[in-house]
């Protein structure tokens, strides 16, 4: 395993072979399956990379098959590393290859019990039809993520916070794309009045960005400059680059604010 983790890099075809190796000697020893899935977690990344996709999702399928076997840990950061691999923007991944590995994983996840990551699972894919202008996608798992955070009448449920603020940041970035004033008028409030367990600073920062520019098209100056400099600490904290685009924005209702009435635009 560790000599074909060392030639991912430089012999990729010959990783290839050795994590088939270790699948194969692995398999021979019985139940144990740990290095199993990692290797083939290994094959499918790499078998993406030379362009061998049928190869690669059924490889997958096959990782899959021992997501109740590894821990919880273990077929998350399989999972997502697969899945971060076709959505780097430099993969060139098509359409068809991540709607077929989306579905594989959505068929796996159904008869387990990790609902967590089920859910980032579709965080992941409305994040990634979102980037390529999907918006009719982009919808359906807006739709599906909001319903398993909704109690049987169909209120949402305030023990799911954490979950419920990554659907309404996925929702309002959907409305900022489409220019869904209105609609995003009516989510942002509820966002704020949520009792996330965990709030993450990128999600936060997110939420606030698009607010800043919702009250800014609705001429609310110093609501805007308030949500711009929430997204400006929350992207601070959590290391990410857009923290200077809200700068920029901050800067500039701050000279709109300072400016006579008169001069304002």
């Amino acid at each position: 395993y560790y000599e074909g983790d060392d030639l991912k890099s430089e012999d990729p075809k010959k990783a290839c072979e050795l994590f088939e190796k270790v699948v194969t000697l692995e398999g021979e020893r019985g139940d144990e399956v740990k290095w199993r899935f990692k290797a083939l977690e290994n094959l499918v990344v790499l078998k993406f990379k030379l362009g061998q996709y049928d190869e690669m999702s059924t490889r997958y399928a096959e990782m899959l098959t021992h997501a109740t076997t590894v821990t919880r840990n273990e077929c998350g950061d399989g999972v997502n590393a697969v899945l971060d691999a076709l959505a780097d923007p430099g993969s060139k991944c098509s359409d068809e290859i991540m709607r077929k590995m989306f579905s594989i994983t959505f068929s796996a996840l159904k008869s387990s019990s990790n609902e967590r990551l089920w859910f980032n699972c579709n965080v992941k894919a409305g994040k990634l039809h979102l980037a390529r202008g999907d918006h009719a996608a982009v919808r359906q798992v807006v739709d599906e993520l909001k319903k398993s955070c909704q109690k049987p009448d169909g209120s949402d449920d305030s023990s799911k916070g954490t979950s419920l603020l990554e659907a309404y940041a996925l929702e309002i970035s959907l409305c900022a794309a489409t220019r869904d004033a209105r609609r995003m008028k009516r989510i942002y409030p509820r966002t704020l009045n949520l009792n996330a367990a965990v709030a993450d600073p990128r999600i936060m920062g997110v939420i606030r960005e698009c607010g800043g520019k919702m009250h800014m098209t609705q001429r609310e100056w110093e609501k805007a400059r308030n949500d711009f400099f929430e997204a400006f600490k929350n992207y601070d904290e959590a290391g990410v680059q857009r923290r200077v685009q809200c700068l920029k924005y901050l800067v500039t209702q701050k000279n709109t604010l300072t400016k006579p009435k008169g001069e304002r635009r």
